[in-house]
C-alpha cells in the first residue's frame, strides 16, 4: 500500500474537493442571490437554509465512525457527493418553484439543504478520514 500523498493522491483530493465546493457554491450563493434580489423574498430565507446544511453536519462524527468500521471511505465518499449534487438539483428546483407557489417552493428548499448538508457530511469526512488515516498508519 502507498502510505505517502504522491501526486496521483493530491489530485484526487483536489478533484473531489471541487466537486464538493461547486456544489455548494450554488446552493450557498448563487441560489442566495436569486432568491433575495430576483424573487425579493427576505435575506433571512437563504440564511436559514445555509444555517440548515450547516447544523445537519453535526452527523459528522458518525460518518467518520461509520467509515472506520467499513475501512472503504471511497463509496463515502462517491456516495456523497451523488446525494450533494442530488440535494443541489432539488434546491434550484425548489428556488424555481417559489416564483409560483412560495411554501411549497420554502418546504422543498428546506428537504434540499437537508440533503446537501448530508452530502457535504458525508463526502467531506470520509475524505478527510481518508488521508488521515493513511498517513497516521506511517
Amino acid at each position: 500500500m502507498n502510505r505517502t500523498l504522491g501526486w496521483l493522491g493530491i489530485l484526487r483530493l483536489g478533484l473531489v474537493q471541487a466537486a464538493i465546493g461547486s456544489l455548494v457554491v450554488i446552493t450557498t450563493s448563487t441560489l442566495n442571490r436569486v432568491i433575495v434580489v430576483e424573487l425579493a423574498l427576505p435575506a433571512i430565507l437563504p440564511g436559514l437554509l445555509v444555517a440548515l446544511h450547516y447544523f445537519v453536519q453535526v452527523v459528522r462524527p458518525r460518518f467518520g465512525y461509520s467509515s472506520d468500521l467499513g475501512g472503504r471511505r471511497t463509496p463515502w465518499i462517491i456516495g456523497g457527493v451523488a446525494v450533494l449534487g442530488l440535494g443541489g438539483v432539488l434546491a434550484s428546483t425548489a428556488t424555481m418553484l417559489m416564483v409560483s407557489n412560495l411554501w411549497l417552493g420554502v418546504a422543498l428548499a428546506v428537504l434540499a439543504f437537508v440533503v446537501i448538508g448530508f452530502g457535504v457530511g458525508a463526502a467531506g469526512t470520509a475524505l478527510l478520514r481518508r488521508r488521515v488515516w493513511r498517513l497516521r498508519r506511517r
